[in-house]
């Protein structure tokens, strides 16, 4: 590129802008919406650059470089860089170094390539065309190729391009032949008139090895001219095998034997089932001699392509039978085992292995390549799923996952650790079978080392299912002390362990298993206290902590906590109503947190879930109070109760907004128990008070009610939440109101006592959200600015919302993260301050991820009458949801993202 800035080389004073612009407008950027600058006018702009005299085609090419700023393009936009990009690249004086700057940029645009359509793509494509028919340079023909491959989807019916691939793929050349080859490969999928044209091409012709690759796409979906093809290829293959003086099966040309026989697997999956016998029979025929690493390492993999979903348990087997008999036996590398293992790890994927598993820990046994360990705990993780299907089933896989843990080098233990979650998470059984026998084994252990601490973690992990027995809890107390000098992270976990197990009041009686005040140990115990329920134990560390602090704004946030603290603390002390100095201390809490808010570090989470807590304990102070008097007088206003019912259900929906759809799963899944429990209240108000009264209820679903969920966050509200989902709706409604108040009242009361469960995320310091960014594209609107947009009186609005999502922020268990479900649905809620409100949506799965950014495209439909008369305007929002409709979830994405003034004219 330029040895100067590229501004520094441009004699246009526009450039500055264009430059600021596409660095300014990144996804959420708050500047680039005062640029005043469509983006037409900033590709012209662009455009003017490359026609500076005196500028070199490097220059050139980082001005170029620009295009590929833009967050989104639209159609027209695309088409038009597109243009320019294939008049550049085609020009006779460009050379080659400018024209692989192009090619890069090109490949920069191809995520703005999905939704769009080019009024005419034979502009652009055509150009390409000729320069692989025409240019003499073999270098230019292959980066021409190149730029087809990528412009695929706009070249399905230029018959020029289609005759030009074709021509290039009987050159002479080498190389230029390879390009040709991967360009049909790109083309094949996009346009079916291509395919018909080669398939007239090369399946009628004698076998060139060279398009080997192409032959399985063009016969997709006709078993028979595979099954001819297949022939072929046996054909081929047959007259290149001979037996040298050794006696080894050798191939007369070995640079051929993996592709041909590669390709003849992908022919046997979409033939007959008969293909599949005689390529397993091939196999076994090749394989007879041993230690041929090179073919045994081609016929696993040609063994993996054949293992798919669709594959039948009898060729199952056969694969296996296969591996174990012709290929394990006279294995010829190290590197073959390692075959043998992802194999197997396929195979689990989709059947179990036999009950011994005596392949797999056979090859790992003879294995002395270091990762063929984390190959062999994925495959004990598949197998074990496969057993533990069974109610009371015992795994072997299990238990050499339990043995790898104490065997494993640190790397491939955390994966080791990782599949033992995982399982313990779907089958509590495994949680059941491992608790004790970790316990017993760390408590005998007393080396210290990172191994450790990551064991009593998993422990820890593991008793939020399965609580760890008295005597284990004791033999923790005794040896807590100590480790808080030597190991302050195990130390940390085997606290965690003894809260989750429910052993709090450990912490009260014995204060050396507390880690000296003041440190950072301390402040992460009384942080895990407050995540795990122990409110008061946590109020005990944080009033040491609070005035040791150093620094004004940590100060504010620990006092916040320990206000907090004691609030919830004298909640869960079981009172008959709720506590007023609680809601003070509350709002204590709220007003300290407010204090340590900065700019960087605003604390909008938790100041939002305390002012939740804040509302949630007032409404139910007040129902207390209309149900007192109810008990007493045996009367109530029923205006007043449906009030309070109303603003639970207000405090439901307040609760669920707090989260973000790029948290951790378990923390949302939190914040629906906390709306279910609101949701809960609304509806036994309504039922047993408000007339008329339901004989029936109707469970609310929610996220957290599902029971085999591995995400299920296991605290007490949850189990609370569940309880009354089942045994509510078999309560009767009484006749007398004063009974049906004083049952209210317990339920209220138990609510009052339940242990808040407080999300994680609350706690964690690097903030977690995703900017977004979304466009208006139709036909029908015009762009006056970058947030005005103008619509002619009585015109409907038919288009599209362009959506980039940023999601490098998203915590790994995010839903966001799971782009390949079908159930989640990504929908846009817009509305316009006149009172007109539309939804779209599109399916998450059907959008583009790359780079750490999911785009995709929404339907946009609005009718003329919306917008509202000639000469006025109105303010356009929306609001971005992650939604699953199966499993009843519902999560914000982004709040503002869209705001526009749309104007009449």
């Amino acid at each position: 590129m330029a040895s100067e800035p590229a501004w520094a080389c441009v004699a246009s004073s526009a450039f500055p802008l264009v430059y600021s612009y596409s660095k300014e407008l990144t996804l959420g950027g708050q500047s680039s919406r005062n640029l005043e600058k469509d983006h037409s006018k900033l590709i012209q702009a662009l455009e003017q650059q490359l026609k500076v005299k005196g500028r070199s085609a490097a220059n050139k090419a980082e001005t170029l470089f620009f295009y590929s700023h833009f967050p989104f393009l639209t159609s027209m936009e695309l088409d038009l860089v597109l243009l320019r990009l294939s008049e550049q690249f085609c020009a006779s004086t460009s050379s080659t170094s400018f024209r692989v700057a192009i090619l890069a940029l090109i490949r920069r645009l191809q995520v703005h390539f999905p939704g769009k359509s080019i009024t005419d793509p034979s502009k652009i494509t055509t150009p390409f065309a000729q320069l692989v028919a025409q240019h003499d340079l073999v270098e230019t023909r292959i980066l021409t190729l190149q730029v087809l491959a990528i412009l695929a989807p706009f070249a399905r019916d230029d018959q020029t391009v289609h005759s030009s691939v074709l021509n290039a793929i009987d050159t002479t050349e080498e190389a230029e032949a390879a390009a040709a080859v991967n360009t049909a490969l790109a083309l094949l999928p996009h346009s079916p008139s291509f395919q018909h044209l080669a398939a007239q091409k090369f399946l009628s012709a004698p076998l060139e090895l060279h398009v080997l690759p192409l032959l399985p796409l063009l016969c997709d979906s006709v078993p028979e001219v595979a099954q001819q093809q297949y022939a072929k290829c046996h054909e081929f293959l047959d007259r290149g095998i001979f037996v040298n003086d050794s006696g080894t099966v050798e191939f007369a040309s070995a640079r051929w034997s993996a592709p041909i026989l590669l390709t003849m697997t992908r022919l046997a999956s979409l033939g007959p089932p008969c293909l599949l016998e005689s390529l397993t029979s091939l196999f076994r025929s090749i394989l007879v001699t041993p230690n041929n690493a090179s073919l045994q390492r081609i016929a696993l993999r040609c063994c993996v392509l054949l293992i798919r979903p669709s594959t039948s348990p009898h060729t199952l087997d056969d694969l296996l039978h296969l591996v174990t008999d012709s290929i394990f036996p006279h294995a010829g590398s190290n590197d073959v085992d390692i075959d043998i293992l992802l194999f197997l790890e396929r195979y689990t994927q989709h059947r179990a292995l036999p009950a011994d598993l005596n392949l797999p820990r056979a090859v790992v046994a003879r294995q002395a390549v270091p990762h063929a360990t984390p190959i062999f705990a994925r495959v004990l993780h598949n197998h074990a799923c496969h057993e533990l299907k069974n109610e009371g089933a015992s795994s072997l896989a299990v238990e050499c996952l339990a043995q790898l843990l104490w065997t494993a080098s640190p790397k491939i233990q955390s994966a080791v650790i990782h599949s033992l979650e995982s399982l313990a998470a779907m089958h509590p059984v495994v949680a059941t079978h491992l608790t004790s026998r970790l316990a017993q084994t760390l408590l005998g252990n007393n080396t210290v080392d990172g191994s450790t601490g990551r064991l009593w973690v998993l422990l820890s992990h593991l008793t939020t299912i399965c609580p760890l027995p008295d005597e284990f809890a004791t033999a923790i107390v005794a040896a807590l002390p100590s480790k808080w000098i030597t190991a302050s992270k195990t130390a940390l976990a085997m606290a965690v362990t003894l809260l989750r197990c429910g052993y709090t009041d450990e912490f009260k009686q014995h204060s050396g298993i507390l880690p000296p005040v003041p440190s950072f140990e301390a402040y992460e115990v009384a942080r895990e206290c407050i995540l795990h329920g122990a409110f008061e134990v946590a109020a005990e560390v944080l009033a040491e902590l609070t005035p040791q602090c150093t620094s004004e704004r940590t100060g504010h946030w620990m006092a916040g906590l320990h206000a907090w603290t004691t609030a919830e603390a004298l909640f869960i002390s079981q009172p008959s109503i709720v506590p007023p100095n609680g809601l003070v201390q509350l709002q204590s809490a709220l007003t300290s947190l407010q204090a340590a808010a900065t700019s960087t570090m605003p604390f909008v989470a938790p100041q939002a879930f305390l002012t939740y807590r804040i509302g949630f304990f007032a409404t139910l102070n007040n129902l207390f109070q209309m149900l007192f008097q109810v008990q007493i007088a045996g009367l109530g206003s029923v205006k007043r109760l449906a009030d309070i019912a109303a603003q639970f259900a207000s405090h439901s929906a307040t609760v669920i907004s707090i989260g973000n759809a790029a948290w951790n799963h378990g923390d949302l899944h939190l914040l629906a128990a906390h709306a279910h429990l609101c949701h809960v209240l609304h509806d036994t108000i309504h039922r047993f008070l408000l007339e008329p009264s339901n004989t029936a209820m109707t469970v609310r679903p929610w996220p957290g009610r599902t029971v085999d969920s591995p995400r299920a966050p296991f605290t007490p509200l949850w189990h609370f939440c569940k309880g009354l989902d089942a045994e509510l709706p078999q309560v009767s409604v009484s006749s007398s109101i004063q009974d049906a108040a004083a049952l209210v009242v317990d339920l209220g009361r138990a609510a009052l006592a339940l242990p808040c469960a407080i999300p994680r995320q609350l706690f964690r310091t690097t903030s977690v959200h995703v900017p977004s960014d979304v466009q208006i594209v139709s036909p029908a609107l015009k762009v006056m600015s970058r947030s005005v947009i103008g619509v002619a009186t009585h015109s409907s609005c038919h288009g599209h919302l362009h959506v980039t999502l940023d999601l490098h922020h998203a915590r790994q268990d995010s839903p966001l993260k799971n782009y390949s479900s079908r159930s989640w649905q990504l929908v846009f809620e817009g509305k316009m301050d006149n009172g007109v409100e539309f939804t779209t949506s599109v399916g998450y799965a059907d959008g583009v991820m790359g780079g750490g950014r999911w785009q995709g495209t929404l339907p946009l439909h609005l009718n003329a009458g919306g917008f509202g008369a000639q000469g006025t305007s109105s303010a356009l929002t929306g609001r971005l949801w992650l939604v699953d409709e199966t499993n009843y979830e519902r999560w914000l994405v982004a709040d503002r993202a869209l705001e526009r003034t749309v104007v009449v004219y």
